[in-house]
């Protein structure tokens, strides 16, 4: 049974705060910091950003990160996607780790930078917009893509 710990970057205590859900935060975006840590690894994968924290603090433990069954599922992708498929191995679990904890510090990096440039927006909105986009700017492709269709002569 794989076994292992997701380190916070330690320069981004203070934004993991004002993102995960607590008394402090009621209206915050994410419910745990599972949610938080894979939406920040998607999102630093999807941008390519892949940044390893320079120092680390407070690991969340397995257990916490694997409330659902999906979680090693999702390591799985990150390690396949890397091209490396020995990180899947069991032995590799703590590489497999560190790069989901590189790209969820560079996805927090992006969260950050986009808090940073959004004024008088709570972080849910400002991460909401980002994400609408996104899917806008997707549909928009995949329209463009999409074949153009003849109608045959009656």
């Amino acid at each position: 049974m794989r076994r292992g710990e997701i380190n916070r970057p330690f320069d981004k205590a203070t934004l993991i705060e004002r993102l995960k859900h607590s008394p402090e935060h009621p209206n915050a975006p994410f419910a745990t910091y599972r949610d938080l840590f894979v939406f920040a690894a998607c999102l630093g994968y999807e941008r390519d950003q892949c940044v390893p924290p320079m120092k680390t603090e407070l690991p969340i433990p397995w257990e916490v990160l694997t409330g659902r069954n999906d979680f090693e599922g999702l390591l799985f992708l990150f390690g396949i996607a890397s091209g490396d498929t020995m990180l899947l191995a069991e032995e590799r679990t703590q590489d497999l780790l560190k790069l989901f904890e590189a790209y969820c510090n560079g996805g927090l990096e992006i969260i950050d930078d986009w808090l940073n440039m959004a004024s008088g927006m709570t972080e849910t909105d400002v991460i909401s917009t980002h994400v609408l986009s996104q899917l806008v700017n997707l549909n928009a492709r995949a329209v463009e893509e999409m074949p153009e269709l003849t109608v045959p002569d009656l």
